[in-house]
């Protein structure tokens, strides 16, 4: 199955191609499409960001999930003018859902580089579901992921199994389990301990 990573770009180009529209994309497709808050959008600018251009090419749908959080490296970030947000709980627990259900289907991501958040993504799929036969992109290969994006979807990945909550079932608004994400070190799997603080 495809675990194809792009840039916003690229990844625009790729459903221009395919011919995907709003309500027109196949039932085997899952889209995981990352932007910036809307801070970061107004007020953080660079030769390679461009806020205006950050937006979501699809409207939700059942195989659409739109996040908006930021490519930084810890869980807030104060900037001066504005505050950047990695991904917060209710977002990982949405897309950890969102993953579990679609997981027999191909994978598209992106984020503005497709090098951080969404290689984060990519690296979770394939670490936590090994047992599947996942392609990526040779173009992008994922060296560079967003550890502290990946280890917080881990974390809720590593809670849920150990107390017997299906990824899939849905979680009341302030019924998230806030422990899932305490700051102690978790192995997932059998792979190395990590450590959010540590990030």
């Amino acid at each position: 199955m495809k675990l194809y990573c792009y840039s916003h770009k690229d990844f625009v180009n790729v459903m221009k191609e395919n011919g995907w529209t709003n309500g027109h994309i196949p039932d085997n497709v899952a889209i995981i499409s990352i932007c910036c808050t809307k801070a970061v959008r107004e007020n953080y600018h660079s030769a390679h960001y461009q806020g205006q251009h950050d937006e979501h090419y699809f409207y939700d749908a059942p195989n659409v999930l739109n996040l908006d959080f930021d490519d930084i490296d810890e869980e807030v970030r104060n900037c001066g003018d504005y505050t950047a947000y990695n991904i917060n709980k209710r977002q990982v627990i949405i897309a950890c859902e969102f993953i579990d259900k679609h997981i027999d289907c191909d994978f598209y991501i992106h984020c503005n580089a497709g090098m951080s958040r969404s290689q984060a993504f990519v690296k979770y799929i394939q670490d936590c579901y090994p047992d599947k036969e996942w392609e990526t992109r040779k173009e992008n290969p994922c060296r560079s992921p967003n550890m502290y994006t990946c280890n917080m979807l881990k974390r809720w990945m590593w809670y849920s199994s150990e107390n017997g909550i299906k990824v899939n079932e849905t979680i009341s608004a302030g019924s998230i389990p806030i422990s899932a994400f305490d700051n102690d070190v978790i192995s997932i799997k059998g792979q190395i301990p990590f450590d959010v603080t540590l990030l």
